[in-house]
């Protein structure tokens, strides 16, 4: 049995296509990631400072919630009173969508502000609520 195959002539050097495609690609991926972590840094909250703490591990789950010097309650660029935060946990629990919260309460931010947050995620029933800060080594007690 004899088979006969066609030749090709095979195209040797470096293809450009896939190579296009992977930098579109890596293109695609940073300007996502690039637009997720600015919605957080646009927010101006200056974290309070501590000599000690742990790194909290963060999962897909996370809600980040930022309290502004004024007490503006926003997630995600969209700001809430107390009132809607609540209902917006109630919701957010109900869809077992939340697991963790995470605060950032800016340094110049009332204590009862950051307090009413806290009540809150409570009152929904989320018991694992973090404080996000920055450690500042440079500070002696």
């Amino acid at each position: 049995m004899r088979f006969f195959f066609e030749e090709t002539e095979e195209v040797e050097g470096l293809q450009m296509a896939p190579m296009i495609d992977v930098v579109f690609l890596l293109l695609i991926f940073f300007m996502c990631v690039t637009t997720f972590s600015r919605i957080e840094s646009e927010l101006h909250i200056s974290l309070p400072s501590t000599l000690s703490g742990t790194y909290a591990k963060t999962s897909p789950k996370n809600l980040t919630v930022n309290i502004s010097a004024e007490g503006i309650i926003s997630i995600g660029g969209k700001e809430y009173s107390q009132q809607s935060f609540k209902e917006y946990l109630a919701v957010a629990v109900a869809n077992s969508n939340i697991l963790q919260v995470v605060i950032r309460g800016d340094k110049d931010a009332k204590h009862g502000d950051v307090m009413t947050a806290l009540d809150s995620c409570v009152g929904v029933g989320i018991t694992d609520v973090k404080l996000r800060t920055k450690t500042d080594s440079n500070n002696a007690r």
